[in-house]
């Protein structure tokens, strides 16, 4: 499957100069602009990863440490850089306590999820239940600013990032499956 990633910046340039285009009754220059935005989504499609296989990191930040008997991931998240906690994996919430969760996925490996609260002590929010399905990239939750997250990760995956690691909330892969 094919998507197309353009920058939000980018998709208002295109339908600023589109409509001032209208504006003025030039409707070839709109045919024009319309034409090569359809040809530019065409051009700059990517093909997307299966998530399923390779986790997504869950808040843009950098990773503290990397514990790889434990198989944990622990990040913090930089306060000037949005606050969303999302999913680094599709699956089911089979378990949530207070600020953290265990997620199932569709092979049956299970991913823990726990969600610290940054330097001014703001308690992380959850808004997922035990029940709820989400797939990768899913808002889950809220952390203040300099929030830490641990991720907790099944034994048949290898962990990709090491600590001081700089991550991109949905395009850093964290680990990678070991088939």
């Amino acid at each position: 499957m094919k998507a197309v990633f353009f920058s939000r910046r980018l998709h208002w340039i295109f339908a600023i100069l589109f409509s001032l285009s209208l504006l003025i009754w030039q409707w070839t220059l709109g045919f024009i602009l319309l034409c090569s935005y359809i040809f530019m989504r065409f051009l700059f499609r990517r093909e997307l990863l299966a998530v399923t296989y390779a986790p997504i990191a869950p808040i843009s930040g950098q990773v503290v440490s990397v514990d790889l008997e434990k198989r944990l991931i622990i990040m913090r998240m930089f306060w000037w850089k949005g606050y969303g906690c999302y999913l680094p994996c599709s699956g089911e919430v089979i378990q949530h306590k207070d600020c953290s969760f265990t997620l199932k996925d569709a092979q049956g490996d299970f991913w823990r999820l726990e969600l610290f609260a940054g330097p001014w002590g703001a308690v992380p929010q959850i808004y997922i239940q035990t029940g709820d399905k989400g797939t990768a990239g899913g808002n889950v939750g809220f952390i203040s600013g300099g929030g830490t997250l641990a991720l907790y990760l099944p034994e048949n995956y290898e962990i990709l990032v090491r600590a001081n690691d700089r991550l991109e909330l949905g395009i850093t892969h964290l680990a990678r499956k070991i088939i």
